[in-house]
């Protein structure tokens, strides 16, 4: 989980996260940003919501207090490092859309990695 989450975290910062480009191959240069930055807040709304569910899952099994039957460590150390990953992720995505949003206002192209295919 830890490897997984974490990894998903890190593809966010490089930008090597999973993208769709059905649309963005048909956008010119100047349009990508503002198509980029609506993509992030959806992409923010949907992080927001796993955050939530994933919070109230730690939390119940806080409440619960159940043990992993093999370690004896605490039955929340398994979903903990999807929560901490969408709070990274969402950090990771809200800078992003913020700056696509500054290229989109100021008119400026999209920079040349948004371009290439993925």
């Amino acid at each position: 989980m830890y490897v997984g989450f974490f990894g998903a975290s890190m593809a966010t910062r490089e930008g090597r996260h999973i993208q769709v480009d059905a649309v963005r191959k048909k956008l010119s240069p100047q349009q990508l940003p503002l198509y980029n930055a609506i993509c992030g807040v959806v992409t923010l709304l949907f992080c927001s919501l796993l955050l939530v569910l994933a919070l109230q899952y730690v939390v119940d099994q806080l409440g619960h207090g159940g043990m992993l039957q093999a370690t004896g460590l605490p039955e929340f150390l398994v979903s903990l490092p999807i929560a901490i990953s969408l709070i990274v992720m969402i950090g990771r995505f809200a800078v992003r859309v913020r700056a696509d949003f500054g290229l989109w206002r100021r008119g400026e192209a999209a920079e040349a990695s948004d371009l290439g295919g993925h």
